[in-house]
């Protein structure tokens, strides 16, 4: 569909904006104009011109990062790395987390806990389960030209929350 379109007088130009094209296609584009001659209405129409729309750069993550330090028994720090930003604007940024003992790589579909990130991509997760075993990915959200997709790192990163500690008694004296 045409947004704007101007005929300069005298000069045979046309300009215009063609909107509502698909990402990453190839199209045939010619102009054409109506006009007045020896009284009767004609259409007259340019050669055609062979253009292509910009293709989807995605963005790139790098692994997570569990610092060891960072872990407790019910929490973990996140940290994800976008190596590369792709071409369109990166809208949400994020964690997905899952039980180890499921055998499929979490998703925000599929996981069993999900967090969003800050700018940093840093974020704790909280709510964990002590001792357990858990699988993470990081997300990125990502728009281009209206159309946005979900970007995840490729392979889970593993990390166990910490047990809990029993009291340990020393010196017990039992009186009769």
């Amino acid at each position: 569909s045409w947004v704007e379109s101007r005929l300069d007088e005298g000069k045979n130009v046309i300009d215009g904006t063609i909107k509502s094209l698909e990402i990453n296609s190839g199209y045939y584009v010619r102009a054409y104009a109506i006009y007045q001659a020896a009284g009767m209405e004609e259409v007259g129409y340019t050669a055609s011109h062979s253009i292509r729309t910009n293709s989807i750069e995605n963005p790139s993550l790098g692994e997570v990062e569990v610092p060891s330090e960072k872990i407790t028994r019910n929490s973990a720090e996140l940290v994800g790395k976008i190596i590369n930003n792709g071409n369109g604007s990166i809208i949400e940024r994020g964690f997905c987390m899952s039980l180890v003992t499921n055998t499929y790589e979490p998703t925000l579909n599929n996981c069993d806990l999900s967090f969003k990130a800050d700018e940093s991509f840093v974020t704790v997760s909280t709510g964990l389960k002590y001792a357990t075993e858990y699988a993470v990915r990081s997300y990125v959200v990502s728009e281009f030209e209206s159309k946005k997709d979900t970007i995840y790192n490729g392979w889970r990163t593993c990390f166990y929350t910490k047990s809990i500690n029993p009291p340990i008694f020393n010196n017990i004296n039992v009186d009769e």
